[in-house]
């Protein structure tokens, strides 16, 4: 399923499925057993890493999967190899990797502890992928919701404004601008005041 490709023609409910397959690849892990089936530069598999891939280009290696890292006799990580073919950043996290004699390689969700997949996790992960650069220029201009709810907090208001105040930055409220995004219809019993009350906050503090 990792490697499937939409191709002319597909069915609806196909491309449906690699939509998902997309979220899905973005958040996955191989766990290292015999290392058989993990491609030691093109697949994901190291935890410690925000990519979860080597950082090491690959260049003329002709070493593919992860087994041939693994010392035959004992089932550890072959230490003298692995300081000989990667960056010591890569050496120092495929060494923490800890290993299990007499098991599969499989595939986990990286986002729970447990590594299964749950649509939760996998709705998180696909928000910050779709609006983390958003949300990390606006907090090195300053103007991010942690920065202005602490502006907002030393006010000299009522706390229940204030409280009010951190559920409109925290998109808590259903104002016209987040229903839209939710793709829900706007009702007259939401007064246009509120779709800029966000705004106002932002500006005012």
């Amino acid at each position: 399923m990792l490697k499937a490709k939409p191709k002319r023609g597909s069915s609806y409910t196909w491309q449906s499925i690699l939509a998902g397959l997309e979220c899905f690849k973005r958040g996955y892990i191989w766990r290292v057993g015999d290392g058989s089936q993990i491609k030691i530069w093109e697949d994901c598999w190291i935890p410690s890493r925000p990519n979860l891939e080597i950082l090491t280009p690959r260049g003329n290696n002709l070493i593919t999967n992860a087994e041939e890292l693994i010392n035959p006799v004992d089932r550890n990580w072959d230490e003298q190899m692995i300081r000989d073919l990667f960056w010591s950043i890569d050496v120092h996290c495929i060494l923490q990797i800890p290993l299990s004699a007499g098991r599969e390689d499989i595939v986990a969700w990286n986002f729970n502890r447990n590594g299964l997949f749950s649509i939760r996790s996998a709705y998180h992960q696909q928000w910050m992928y779709k609006f983390r650069g958003n949300l990390i220029q606006e907090q090195a201009s300053g103007i991010g919701d942690e920065k202005v709810w602490e502006k907002l907090w030393q006010l000299q208001i009522p706390s229940k404004i204030k409280i009010f105040g951190r559920r409109v930055l925290h998109g808590d409220l259903p104002c016209k601008g987040i229903l839209a995004n939710r793709h829900i219809e706007n009702s007259s019993s939401y007064p246009a005041w509120c779709n800029t009350l966000g705004v106002t906050l932002h500006s005012f503090c």
